[in-house]
């Protein structure tokens, strides 16, 4: 019997880091809306033919980039469920500050609304984790009280919450 094995191509890789690391640095520059794939070509040192290789135009490869730190920020959350606090804190803030680039360019380019809503809503789906995990029936009261409450009780109970997802979405 053969097996088939997809592997990808070193070089496709390092041209693919490159392109998003270019436009990474570019929206960290310049509003998104100006950015061109010339642009993008010219700093990552790669033909504009292989930017369109792998991605249909700016849009394309901003919604890949995006997705891609979506999947990666939810299994950390499903991770950081398993560690205590500290440990839990280091493997989010290891990440950020690895890919602090990114997540300054998001917040502060045209990028940001979507990439808002999509991180809000992975905050969401891992605040459901969390009270699934933590808030037991004897405390589901705690529900109709303030979140404060809850994030107090869960020191003692969970004390591997992170305590500043809840804050971005306010």
């Amino acid at each position: 019997m053969i097996t088939i094995v997809s592997i990808t191509d070193r070089r496709v890789l390092k041209s693919q880091e490159a392109i998003k690391s270019a436009f990474i640095k570019l929206m960290n520059e310049k509003p998104f809306d100006t950015i061109t794939m010339q642009d993008i070509s010219d700093h990552a040192n790669v033909g504009r033919r292989t930017i369109y290789h792998h991605y249909s135009d700016k849009f394309d490869l901003l919604d890949k980039l995006i997705e891609e730190h979506i999947d990666e920020l939810r299994r950390l959350c499903k991770e950081a469920s398993d560690l205590d606090f500290i440990e839990s804190n280091v493997l989010w803030f290891d990440y950020f500050e690895v890919h602090y680039s990114f997540f300054s360019a998001m917040l502060l380019s045209k990028g940001a609304p979507f990439f808002r809503n999509r991180f809000l809503a992975l905050v969401n789906w891992y605040r459901g984790i969390l009270f699934h995990e933590w808030i037991t029936p004897t405390t589901s009261h705690c529900r109709s009280t303030s979140w404060e409450f809850i994030r107090k009780e869960s020191i003692t109970k969970a004390p591997h919450e992170p305590f500043l997802l809840y804050n971005l979405t306010n």
